[in-house]
C-alpha cells in the first residue's frame, strides 16, 4: 500500500492575482476583462497529478465553467470575471480536486502494483547471466 496524501485547495494567493491581459477584449473595454485567480493548493502537485487534471478538464466540457484551470507552482490558477462568484468557484474545484485526488491514487496503486509484478521476475539481463554462467558447467 502506498502512502498519498491528498491535495486541498488551502487558500488564496493573493500575489499572484492579476489581470489577465491576453484575455480576448480585454484592451479595449474594461468590461470585457479576465483575471488569473490563484487557489492556493495544500503542495505541490505531482507531475502525474496535473496531467490527470489536464485530461480532466479536456474530457469534462463544463469544467471550470469552461475555464479550463492550470497549476502553477502550488496554485490551481483558473480565469476569472469581476462578478464571480468565488465561493461557488472554490465548491465546484474543490469537488474535482476531490476527484482527481482519487484518479491519481487509483493510478498510483496501479503503477504499484505493475511494479511489484515486475520485479517478481527475473530481468533478462539476469537471466542472460544465470545462461552464461550455466554454460561453463557444460561436460562436452
Amino acid at each position: 500500500m502506498i502512502y498519498y496524501e491528498e491535495i486541498k485547495i488551502v487558500g488564496v494567493d493573493k500575489s499572484k492575482i492579476e489581470k489577465d491581459e491576453d484575455f480576448p477584449g480585454a484592451f479595449f473595454s474594461p468590461f470585457k476583462s479576465a483575471y488569473k485567480f490563484a487557489f492556493k493548493l495544500s503542495q505541490y502537485p505531482d507531475s502525474h497529478w496535473i496531467d490527470l487534471l489536464n485530461q480532466y478538464a479536456t474530457i469534462n466540457i463544463d469544467f471550470g465553467m469552461k475555464r479550463k484551470p492550470y497549476v502553477y507552482n502550488d496554485c490551481l490558477m483558473v480565469m476569472v470575471d469581476a462578478a464571480e462568484d468565488l465561493q461557488i468557484l472554490a465548491n465546484y474545484l474543490k469537488k474535482v480536486i476531490k476527484e482527481v485526488n482519487a484518479l491519481f491514487k487509483s493510478s498510483s496503486e496501479r503503477m504499484a502494483i505493475r511494479e511489484e509484478k515486475k520485479n517478481l521476475f527475473p530481468r533478462h539481463d539476469e537471466i542472460l547471466e544465470r545462461l552464461k554462467d550455466k554454460s561453463d558447467n557444460i561436460k562436452f
